[in-house]
């Protein structure tokens, strides 16, 4: 009977269609693992009728010690979702438009897939909170749902909806503004929220933004103070009616402001609930909408989930498998 202990094996839960060459990524994390001395990954990719939650499910049962994502803020949203609540990392590499979870936690977006596979199995550990989400739809029904980065009911949900994929991949992240724009004259709605204990207030309401993290693409600093650590959301209440007032809000954000105006309402919190007071709003969750939604309640889950944060110190691909053996035991040994 051997002692020799077993290889730790990843998972790499991919989403197909933000990969361009499936085969030329799965030979590289291959490589990679066998120079690590890991064992060969579990390769699962998502369906359109399981986005990311079964096959993580899949890679717990069958032991593995860290379930990387290989898509966008969707497919890491649901292999995040499912890992919450475990010892098993989430493990990041970005092939999708936005990537706000790596952007947040410092992990490049810039370089391949293969190469945040490989600094992050000599990586370190990040524990961070999760959003909780119990959502009453329109005809009645509810859901329980889970969300990562930022979630937004009211306006952002439409426009989430109405970004094409294909206009996502010619242009990127530019695909949202354009999207919206046909949103600028749509006039803001009643809202009843409440944050913590506090009484239940009502609001002109464009959309009702609660972030885990506040970066988003292009640098944008949407709640400055968001750490995704702290067990507190960052909650943008906004309201704009027409152009002007829309080009005032928008100036407001990208100063990074953090005062409170008419247009802007900032509020700290671990719990909030909210109710459109006329027709059921849009609510999207990491960019992934949902639904029209009646009523809403999200509460913050302190150090839910572990998230493996890529070794950058070496750069290439090369530089990665010439050390990663040894950088490897260091971690492993820590």
């Amino acid at each position: 009977m051997s002692n020799t202990p077993s290889r730790p094996r990843a998972a790499i839960v991919v989403n197909p269609t933000k990969v361009d060459d499936l085969g030329a990524l799965r030979r590289e994390c291959v490589d990679v693992s066998r120079d690590a001395g890991w064992a060969e990954p579990l390769w699962l990719q998502t369906r359109l009728d399981d986005p990311g939650t079964g096959q993580t499910q899949q890679a717990l049962r069958e032991g593995c010690d860290i379930v990387f994502a290989a898509g966008g803020d969707g497919t890491v949203r649901h292999v995040g979702a499912a890992l919450s609540g475990t010892s098993v990392p989430l493990g990041l590499m970005p092939q999708g438009t936005g990537n706000l979870l790596a952007r947040n936690l410092g992990v490049s977006v810039d370089g391949s897939a293969a190469l945040n596979f490989a600094r992050s199995l000599a990586g370190e550990d990040t524990v961070i909170d999760v959003g909780r989400v119990h959502a009453t739809f329109g005809d009645g029904s509810a859901t329980n749902d889970t969300f990562l980065i930022m979630a937004g009911f009211g306006l952002d949900g439409d426009i989430m909806n109405a970004t094409s994929e294909t206009l996502k991949k010619r242009i990127g992240w530019m695909a949202y503004p354009i999207a919206g724009a046909r949103y600028v004259t749509q006039r803001p709605e009643r809202m009843l929220a409440s944050f913590d204990d506090g009484a239940p207030h009502t609001k002109k309401t464009t959309t009702l933004l609660v972030g885990n993290f506040g970066l988003l693409t292009a640098g944008v600093q949407l709640m400055p103070g968001a750490n995704g650590t702290d067990g507190r959301f960052d909650t943008v209440w906004l309201s704009a009616d027409g152009p002007l007032q829309w080009a005032a809000l928008s100036a407001q954000i990208f100063a990074r402001s953090r005062r409170t105006t008419g247009r802007v309402e900032r509020t700290r919190c671990a719990r909030v609930a909210a109710k459109a007071m006329g027709r059921p709003r849009a609510l999207e969750l990491d960019g992934d909408v949902l639904g029209d939604v009646r009523e809403m309640e999200m509460w913050v889950e302190e150090k839910a989930l572990r998230v493996r944060v890529a070794n950058a110190r070496h750069s290439r691909m090369s530089d990665v498998r010439r050390h990663l053996p040894g950088i490897l035991g260091q971690t492993l040994r820590r």
